[in-house]
């Protein structure tokens, strides 16, 4: 289940919140008679399936700056420079290539020396050379070298999700009676597109419980509803919400769902041996007060890793709940180093 680094790690993930794309960067087929891979780009053929084959049996020799017959697999450019025996590889004719003819243990050169590799990896070798022997250059250091595992490249820095937040023009819509806000613009152009128009206004009583199942997870009272319907003030809606958002209910209601992604428990009943944590509930109360007091994410994930550890004196005590992020949760004795 979830050990006490996966967890961790569960919550970095959630703090860097992109999902990293390495399609973004792939690059442009070098002829258009190139053969497609059906389930993933070219570049991410070579990171799964031949850049390992290369790091296994190759880089001892052939990187690192090891140029052992002149050949260097460090990058693109060493491999297509080839070495002290010619071209490594042929776009146009791979099994021509003696880059396959040296693994497949034909002529002279036999690599890796000691062993063969399999079919399966040969005939990936095979396509990636078809495929015109794809490289993402933002997977190696400018200097040629081997991309450290983990490096960020200033390729990497122009993904679009880490890029400042800039303002964008509202889009231009038919339908220009609709949107009250420009964010409405936006939801309406989108509409237009799919050919969907945008349903009638609710009313009150349909709104107010709309807004107070979504924002508190309970139902409006009847006076709430009568009180609401009777309004005529033009800022009624704005009121409510902002009432509805100042509820202690509403960290009660979102701080659900961050519990069900810390698998938030007060006990180990479940296992063989019951261990009770008595005082799990602080974490769910710092948890609900965290999303009352609309504390910033950034703050609030910092906290639940190193709440202990941070240099502010003030409100020390207030954080250590906080780190029940890091124990609360399903723990199994067979994870190392969790059970202290």
């Amino acid at each position: 289940m979830v050990s006490l680094v996966s967890r961790i790690v569960l919550l970095t993930l959630a703090f860097v919140l992109v999902e990293f794309d390495r399609s973004a960067f792939a690059a442009e087929p070098t002829s258009s008679t190139k053969p497609a891979v059906s389930e993933m780009t070219a570049n991410e053929f070579f990171e799964r399936k031949v850049r390992p084959l290369f790091v296994e049996h190759c880089y001892s020799c052939h990187a690192k700056g090891q140029k052992k017959g002149g050949l260097s697999l460090a990058d693109r450019a060493g491999l297509l420079a080839g070495g002290e025996s010619g071209a490594v590889v042929a776009l146009e004719k791979p099994d021509e290539s003696l880059l396959i003819a040296a693994v497949e243990h034909r002529g002279g050169i036999q690599m890796p020396p000691n062993s063969k590799l399999s079919d399966g990896e040969i005939a990936a070798l095979k396509k990636w050379i078809e495929l015109g022997a794809p490289w993402p250059e933002s997977a190696a250091n400018k200097s040629g070298g081997i991309r450290a595992s983990g490096s960020i490249t200033v390729e990497d820095r122009q993904f679009w999700s880490f890029q400042p937040v800039k303002d964008s023009p509202p889009l231009a819509v038919k339908n220009g009676t609709w949107p009250r806000r420009p964010l409405d613009q936006f939801v309406m152009a989108q509409l237009e597109a799919n050919g969907l128009s945008p349903v009638g206004e609710a009313d009150k009583r349909t709104f107010i419980r709309r807004a107070t199942f979504d924002l508190i997870g309970l139902p409006p009272t009847p006076d709430e509803v009568a009180a609401f319907v009777a309004d005529e003030s033009p800022l009624a809606h704005e009121q409510l919400i902002n009432r509805l958002l100042e509820s202690p209910h509403y960290g009660e209601r979102w701080a659900r769902h961050w519990l069900d992604v810390a698998r938030y428990g007060e006990d180990q009943a479940h296992t063989f041996q019951a261990r009770m944590y008595p005082n799990g509930y602080r974490y769910r109360d710092w948890v609900v007060s965290a999303f009352n007091s609309d504390m910033p994410y950034n703050q609030f994930v910092v906290e639940q890793i190193a709440g202990d550890l941070l240099p502010e004196a003030n409100g020390r005590l207030e954080r250590l709940p906080a780190l029940g992020y890091l124990a609360l949760g399903p723990i199994y004795y067979k994870d190392a180093g969790c059970m202290g």
